[in-house]
C-alpha cells in the first residue's frame, strides 16, 4: 500500500469530454521531474532576458507553456518578451508601459471548430478510418501547434494504422501459405485481434513473401557460382526481415493489448439503465449498481472501478470508451425493467479488445428471490473475467444477503441515495437502512451501510441526532453478525476517528483497504489520519493510490492536494510542494459538479502562496460578485486584496461591507458565537484591535465547543501575533473536529515558522 514519495505523479488528462471535463488520466512522469524541468526552464529564460538572447528566451517560454499551458504568469513573461523583441525592431514602445491584454492563447479563437474536430478525429479513430482521422487531426495542428490533445490522438491513430497494416501484413502471409500444398494457416495474437474486429485490411497490403519462379516449356538456365551464392543469402535474408517485421509486429500487438486491458484484470461496472422511465426502478437500478460494485471490489485480483468513477464515466462516454478511458479490460452493460413485483434483468459483459460479448445473461426475478439471483450472477461475472477467486471469496459471493425481499429494497434504495451530493440524502438513507433492518433483523450489510449514512449525516451537518452513537451501535452489530467487508472494517475506522482511537481508526481503515483494494473512500480517509498522525510519506502513498483508484472522484484530488499543500507547509513553505497542489487542485476542479465552489474554496490560498495572487482575486471577486452579502466570501476578498497589496481604501471597504453583513445578522440573533468570530476577524483585519478582542472573547465564552468558533479564534490570534494563544485556539479545535482546510487557512500563515504548529495540529 505505501508508495514511495517520488513515485509521486503529476495528474495530467488526456481527452475532453464534450462539456470540457477532463478524460483520460495518465501518469507520464514523476512530480519532481516535471517541476525541474518547469524551474531548468524559468531559470534559462529569465538568463536570456538579462542577456539579451531573445531567441533562446523565446523557446524557454514555447516549452513552458507546452508544460503549463494554464498558468496565467506566463502572461506577464510573454508581454516581457514581446516588448523586448519590439525595442529590438525599433518599435515604439515605452519603457514604462503598462501591460495591455495578455495575448490570446493558440485556438483560443477557434476553440469550439477545435473541439469539433477532435471529436470528428476520434469518431474516425474509433471507427478504424486512420487516414480520415489524420486529416482531421493536421486541420487542428494547424490552427493549434500545441494542442496535447490532438498530438496524444495522432499517437494513438498512427500506433493502431501501424498496427492494422501489420495483421493485413500476416492476412497475405496466412492466405498465401493455406493455398500451398500441405501449408498450414500461420496464427498468432494478430490474427486473434484481427478477428476480434481490431485491424482493416489495406487495399494494396505488402506482401513478406517474394514473386513465385516464372513457369515455361524450358527450364531455366541453371545460374552461376556467384548466383547460386546470391540465391543462397537471399533466403536468408528474407527469412531474417520477415522474423524481424514478425517479431516487432507481435511486441507492438503485445503493448497495444497491455494499454487497452492491463495486465491485472479489471472491470467498469456501468450503471443499470432502467428500461421504463420510472423514477423508483432508476433508483432500484443505481443502488444496484452501487451493491454489485461493492460486492465485486473485495475479489483481491480483480480491479473494480468505484462507483463514483463508473458513474461519471457512463453520463460522458460511451460504453466502450468509457472503459478504455478508465483502462478498464472489461466492462458490464445492463438494463432493467421493473413490472409489478418482479424484475427483468439482462446483463452482457464486454472485452474492450472484442467487438461481441463476453458473457450474457437475461433473467425474470422478483424481489423476494432477487437476493439469491444476485449470488449466481455475480459468481458468474466473475467467472466470466477470468479471475480465479479464493475460496473465502466464492464464500462471500454465494452469501445471501437477506431472505425479505422488502428489507433489500430498501436496502437497494438506501444505497442510491447515497450516492448523490445532496447534504440530506444521507438522513433519508438512515430511514430506508432502519427499515431495512427493521425486517431483517440479521441483515448484516444493511447495518453496515446504516452506520456509514450516520457517519455521512454527522459530518455534512444534521444535528438532529447522535450520529456518532448511533454509527457506534449499527458498526457493533454488523460486527456481531460476522461481516468483514470494506464497508463495515471503513465503518469501523470512522466510529474510532470518532471516539478519538486514532492508532484502531488506521487498522481498520487499512483493513478496509486490503479487503477492497479499490475502496478509495477507506484509503482518503487512511489519508487525512495518517496526517493527524504524522505520519505525512504514508499519508501522500494512501493519497495517490485514492487517485488512481478512483480517477474521477474530486474527492481524491482534494485529499491529494490538501496533503502536498500541508507538506509544503511542513517544509517552511517550499514552493515546489505548493507547486504541486496548485496541479492537482486544478485536477480536481475539472471533475468538481460544482466547480466555482471547489475553485474558492482550495485553490486561492495555494495560489497566493504560489505568486499567483491575481488569479486568486479573480476566482474571489466571482464568488463575491454571485454571493453579495455573504461575509464569509467577502472576508476572503478583502483579506485576499490585503494580502496581493491592492491599495487600502479597495481592500477596507470590502471588509467594511462584510463587517455590516455580520452586523445587520447579529441584530437577529445576538450573542451567535459563529458570528461573532467573524467579526473579530474582519475587526482584526481592519486594525480594530479592542473591538476584535471583544467580539472574541465573547464568542468563546458561548461557543467554547463550536470548532468553527476555535478555528476562528486561533485565526484572529495568529493575525494578532499572538502565538500561544492562537496555538491553544487550534489544539482545542483539532480535538474538537479535525479540518485539515481549516489547518491550512492562510490567516494562520504566521505560525507557519512557530515549532510548536506541527505539534499542535497532530494528534
Amino acid at each position: 500500500m505505501d508508495v514511495s514519495p517520488a513515485q509521486e505523479v503529476r495528474p495530467v488528462f488526456t481527452g475532453t469530454t464534450p462539456d470540457g471535463d477532463a478524460a483520460n488520466l495518465v501518469l507520464p512522469e514523476s512530480m519532481d521531474q516535471f517541476l525541474e524541468r518547469i524551474s531548468t526552464l524559468r531559470d534559462e529564460y529569465y538568463n536570456a532576458m538579462e542577456q539579451g538572447e531573445l531567441r533562446v528566451a523565446r523557446k524557454c517560454l514555447d516549452g513552458l507553456t507546452a508544460l503549463t499551458p494554464d498558468d496565467a504568469g506566463l502572461d506577464t513573461m510573454r508581454h516581457r518578451l514581446e516588448v523586448m523583441e519590439g525595442r529590438n525592431r525599433s518599435l515604439p514602445v515605452e519603457p514604462d508601459e503598462m501591460p495591455g491584454p495578455p495575448p490570446v492563447p493558440p485556438g483560443a479563437v477557434d476553440r469550439e471548430q477545435i473541439k469539433e474536430l477532435l471529436e470528428r478525429a476520434d469518431n474516425h479513430y474509433q471507427r478504424e478510418h486512420y487516414t480520415s482521422a489524420l486529416e482531421m487531426l493536421d486541420t487542428v495542428s494547424s490552427l493549434d501547434p500545441e494542442n496535447d490533445e490532438a498530438r496524444r490522438l495522432r499517437r494513438l491513430v498512427e500506433r493502431s494504422r501501424d498496427l492494422s497494416a501489420k495483421i493485413a501484413e500476416e492476412d497475405t502471409r496466412t492466405d498465401m501459405l493455406a493455398d500451398t500444398p500441405g501449408g498450414a494457416p500461420f496464427r498468432d495474437e494478430a490474427d486473434e485481434l484481427r478477428d476480434a474486429g481490431l485491424g482493416e485490411k489495406p487495399a494494396d497490403p505488402l506482401t513478406l513473401v517474394g514473386t513465385t519462379e516464372q513457369q515455361g516449356p524450358m527450364a531455366p538456365p541453371k545460374p552461376g557460382i556467384a548466383a547460386r551464392s546470391r540465391n543462397l543469402v537471399t533466403p536468408v535474408v528474407s527469412l531474417l526481415l520477415a522474423c524481424a517485421v514478425l517479431g516487432g509486429g507481435y511486441a507492438l500487438i503485445r503493448k497495444l493489448k497491455a494499454t487497452v486491458a492491463p495486465s491485472h484484470p479489471s472491470l467498469l461496472v456501468l450503471p443499470a439503465i432502467p428500461r421504463d422511465g420510472d423514477p423508483a426502478t432508476a433508483q432500484l437500478a443505481e443502488g444496484l449498481t452501487d451493491d454489485v460494485i461493492h460486492k465485486l471490489s473485495a475479489i483481491a485480483n480483480l480491479r473494480v472501478l468505484p462507483s463514483y468513477t463508473a458513474f461519471k464515466a457512463a453520463s460522458t462516454f460511451s460504453p466502450l470508451q468509457a472503459a478504455r478511458n478508465s483502462r478498464a479490460g472489461m466492462y458490464l452493460r445492463w438494463t432493467m425493467a421493473a413490472s409489478g413485483s418482479s424484475l427483468t434483468i439482462e446483463m452482457a459483459a464486454y472485452d474492450t479488445v472484442a467487438a461481441s460479448a463476453q458473457w450474457t445473461r437475461k433473467f425474470i426475478v422478483s424481489l423476494q428471490g432477487f437476493p439469491v439471483q444476485r449470488s449466481e450472477l455475480l459468481a458468474e461475472l466473475v467467472e466470466a473475467t477470468g479471475v480465479r477467486a479464493s475460496e473465502e471469496e466464492q464464500v462471500m459471493l454465494h452469501s445471501i444477503p437477506t431472505a425479505s425481499g422488502d428489507a433489500y429494497e430498501a436496502y437497494l434504495r438506501g444505497r442510491a441515495l447515497l450516492l448523490r451530493p445532496d447534504p440530506g440524502a444521507p438522513l433519508l438513507a438512515v430511514g430506508l437502512f432502519e427499515h431495512a433492518v427493521r425486517d431483517d433483523s440479521l441483515f448484516a450489510e444493511a447495518y453496515a451501510a446504516l452506520g456509514w449514512a450516520h457517519i455521512l449525516a454527522g459530518e455534512a451537518g444534521d444535528i438532529s441526532m447522535d450520529h456518532a452513537f448511533a454509527a457506534s451501535v449499527s458498526s457493533k452489530r454488523a460486527l456481531g453478525l460476522g461481516l468483514k467487508n470494506s464497508e463495515a472494517l471503513r465503518l469501523c475506522g470512522a466510529v474510532n476517528q470518532e471516539q478519538r482511537q486514532y492508532d484502531k481508526a488506521v487498522e481498520r481503515f487499512e483493513q478496509a483497504a486490503v479487503v477492497a483494494p479499490t475502496d478509495a473512500e477507506a484509503t482518503r480517509r487512511l489519508a487525512l489520519l495518517l496526517v493527524m498522525r504524522a505520519q505525512t510519506d504514508r499519508a501522500l502513498a494512501a493519497a495517490q493510490r485514492s487517485v488512481r483508484d478512483d480517477p474521477a472522484n474530486p474527492a481524491s484530488y482534494t485529499a491529494l492536494g490538501l496533503i502536498q499543500q500541508y507538506m509544503a507547509v511542513a517544509a517552511g513553505d517550499r514552493k515546489d510542494d505548493y507547486a504541486a497542489a496548485l496541479l492537482t487542485f486544478h485536477a480536481g476542479e475539472r471533475l468538481a459538479p460544482d466547480r466555482g465552489a471547489y475553485v474558492s474554496r482550495y485553490l486561492p490560498n495555494v495560489q497566493l502562496y504560489a505568486q499567483q495572487p491575481e488569479e486568486a482575486l479573480a476566482i474571489l471577486t466571482d464568488e463575491t460578485a454571485q454571493n453579495r452579502q455573504n461575509y464569509e466570501s467577502l472576508y476572503r476578498l478583502g483579506r485576499m486584496q490585503q494580502a496581493a497589496g491592492r491599495p487600502i481604501p479597495e481592500w477596507q471597504e470590502v471588509l467594511a461591507r462584510a463587517r455590516s453583513v455580520i452586523n445587520e445578522r447579529l441584530t437577529l440573533n445576538p450573542g451567535d458565537p459563529v458570528l461573532l468570530s467573524w467579526l473579530a476577524l474582519v475587526q482584526t483585519r481592519l486594525g480594530a484591535f479592542r473591538e476584535a478582542q471583544t467580539a472574541v472573547t465573547q464568542a468563546l465564552r458561548q461557543g467554547a465547543k463550536i470548532p468553527s468558533v476555535l478555528y476562528n479564534a486561533a485565526r484572529v490570534y495568529a493575525l494578532q501575533r499572538d502565538a500561544r494563544q492562537s496555538l491553544d485556539n487550534l489544539r482545542m479545535a483539532v480535538l474538537q473536529k479535525y479540518d485539515l482546510a481549516a489547518v491550512l487557512d492562510m490567516d494562520l500563515f504566521n505560525l507557519h515558522g512557530n515549532p510548536d504548529f506541527q505539534t499542535s495540529v497532530t494528534l
